[in-house]
C-alpha cells in the first residue's frame, strides 16, 4: 500500500543528505526531496515496497537516530559536558567522538533498541515527523546514553593525557640515562620476557632481579618488570621480537625509547631457536 511519510526540521540538510544516500538509497527506500520547503530541510519517503512493514519502519527509525545522533545532539552534548565536567576545557573533537560512540558501541544496546522501538511506532502512527520537536519531546530518552558515552570519552581522553605525560618523564629519564648496553633483544612470550644481547646471551637478570627486590612489599607485574628493567639498561638499539606488533606493551616501549626501538615480527629468535 502506497504511503508517504514527510520528514522535515531546522538543521542543515547537508549532512542528512550524506545519510539518506548511506541509510536509504542503499535500502531502496524512494526519497523525494523538497528544496524550496518551508524547512531547510525536507524529504517524503515513499514506502510502497514488498518489504514487510515493520522492516520499512525499522529501516526508518535507524536512520532517523543517526539524523538525530549526527545533526542534532551536538548543543546537548556540549551542555552536558559544561553540566557534567564545570570549568573544564576539552577540544572540540571530543564532540565527534562522543558521537561515534553513541553510534557504535554496545554498551547502551538495550537503551538505543528501545529508542529505535518508539521510533519506529511513532512513524507507523504519523504520517510526517519533524525532528526538532520530536527531540525535545524525547530528549530524556537520550540523557542517559549521552552522559555514558561522556563519562567513557573524556575518561578516555585523561587517562591518555596522564599517560603522554608519564612517558615524556620516562623518555627524559632515559635520555639522561648511561646505556648499559648497545644492543638488546626483547623476546615476548606467553605473558613473560627473556632479554638477550646480539650474540643471543641471555643478560639483565640481575637488574630483572633488583626490580622485582625493590617492590618486593607491593604487587608488580611483569609488564612493570619488563618497563622498569629497560629503563634502568637503557640500550641503544632496543629489538622487540613478538609475534603480535600492535599490543599496549609494545606501543608504550615504542613511545618511550623513540629510533632505538625496533620491532621485529619473524627471525629465529621470534621463533625460539
Amino acid at each position: 500500500m502506497l504511503r508517504l511519510i514527510k520528514i522535515y526540521g531546522n538543521k542543515d540538510k547537508d549532512r542528512v543528505n550524506e545519510l539518506i544516500r548511506d541509510r536509504l538509497y542503499s535500502k531502496g527506500l524512494e526519497v523525494i526531496k523538497n528544496e524550496e520547503g518551508e524547512y531547510p530541510l525536507e524529504i517524503t519517503i515513499n514506502t510502497n515496497l514488498k518489504e514487510i512493514d515493520h522492516i520499512i519502519y525499522r529501516e526508518l527509525a535507524d536512520f532517523l537516530e543517526d539524523v538525530i545522533i549526527d545533526v542534532y545532539l551536538d548543543k546537548t552534548i556540549k551542555k552536558r559536558i559544561s553540566k557534567i565536567y564545570m570549568g573544564e576545557k576539552f577540544e572540540e573533537d571530543v564532540i565527534y567522538k562522543i558521537k561515534s560512540e553513541l553510534k557504535t558501541s554496545y554498551t547502551y544496546i538495550e537503551e538505543k533498541i528501545e529508542i529505535r522501538k518508539k521510533l519506529s511506532r511513532y512513524l507507523e502512527e504519523n504520517d510526517n515527523i519533524f525532528i526538532d520537536g520530536y527531540i525535545q519531546f524525547r530528549l530524556n530518552d537520550y540523557l542517559y546514553i549521552i552522559d555514558t558515552a561522556i563519562d567513557g570519552i573524556i575518561s578516555e581522553i585523561k587517562e591518555s593525557e596522564r599517560l603522554e605525560e608519564f612517558i615524556e618523564i620516562i623518555q627524559h629519564f632515559v635520555s639522561r640515562q648511561k646505556s648499559k648496553i648497545d644492543y638488546l633483544n626483547v623476546i615476548l612470550k606467553n605473558y613473560d620476557f627473556v632479554l638477550k644481547d646480539m650474540y643471543n646471551k641471555v643478560v639483565g637478570t640481575d637488574i630483572v632481579e633488583q626490580v622485582q627486590k625493590e617492590f618486593r612489599h607491593e604487587s608488580i607485574s611483569r609488564t612493570d618488570t619488563l618497563l622498569s628493567t629497560l629503563i634502568i639498561i637503557a640500550p641503544k638499539r632496543l629489538v622487540v621480537h613478538s609475534k603480535k606488533e600492535d599490543s599496549p606493551l609494545i606501543n608504550l616501549i615504542k613511545d618511550v625509547f623513540g629510533d632505538k626501538f625496533v620491532y621485529c615480527g619473524g627471525c629465529n629468535i621470534c621463533d625460539g631457536e
